[in-house]
């Protein structure tokens, strides 16, 4: 089985489809309920080896995975590939922080919502978020949750309402220094505010900026990584813990 093939196994998995015997010989399998994809029977077989396309647009989204997609997927697998990549792992919705729960991939895609500083920083704890630059953003949102509904009167009540997030996030992961980072961006901002509604509105859209910033990041490190890695390569991760 070549490894456009595999990739494309791993990404469905995690938007819900039960892997199975029957995948990998081109047989029809059952697919899971999920959040992303009605349940549907699904056929699919493995791709040649070569013919993997570099660049094309689905659902408005530019995917550049010469790898992954192949012109011989089914609609599904490839409309599932591209809603894994649609996925935010990290979001401010309405007053709310929505998380990808890392806890239940790769079995199923389900989110937590977040409207509160502690449930951020809950979250953080019970690994519900994961990686660095996730947790970072997601101490940010939790700032920006602690300034967007504070009852405070004045600019220097929020300050301290947003002191006593930060110190609250702030242990829910000491090795994790983008966490730190996060926190120390959003309350510098804030502390810019010259009045009550600023210092809100600026909390969200650094927390938010900050997100676009990590996407973008991560977009092009993988821009320049497809450009030296081949397929059958052998890839060691490694995670540094500070400390």
């Amino acid at each position: 089985m070549n490894d456009v093939y595999n990739a494309s196994h791993e990404v469905v998995r995690g938007v819900g489809f039960e892997p199975t015997k029957a995948y990998a010989t081109g047989s029809p399998i059952r697919p899971q309920e999920s959040e992303i994809l009605s349940p549907a029977p699904l056929s699919a077989r493995e791709p040649p080896r070569s013919q993997a396309i570099s660049s094309r647009r689905l659902k408005n989204i530019d995917v550049r995975c010469d790898r992954l997609l192949s012109p011989t997927m089914t609609p599904m697998i490839r409309c599932a590939l591209v809603r894994f990549f649609e996925a935010k792992s990290v979001e401010w919705k309405d007053g709310t922080v929505r998380l990808i729960d890392q806890n239940a991939l790769p079995w199923e895609l389900r989110y937590v919502e977040c409207r509160s500083p502690e449930e951020v920083a809950k979250a953080i704890k019970d690994m519900t978020v994961r990686g660095a630059p996730a947790i970072g953003v997601a101490a940010a949102m939790g700032i920006a949750l602690a300034a967007y509904y504070s009852n405070a009167k004045d600019l220097e009540a929020l300050l301290r309402d947003v002191g006593e997030a930060a110190r609250v996030l702030s242990e829910s992961r000491p090795t994790a220094r983008n966490l730190f980072w996060a926190i120390e961006r959003v309350v510098s901002a804030i502390r810019r505010a010259q009045s009550l509604d600023q210092a809100k509105r600026i909390a969200v859209e650094e927390a938010v900026k900050m997100a676009e910033e990590d996407v973008e990041v991560n977009r092009r490190i993988g821009e320049i990584g497809a450009s030296l890695i081949e397929d059958g390569d052998t890839i060691l991760t490694h995670c540094k813990q500070l400390g």
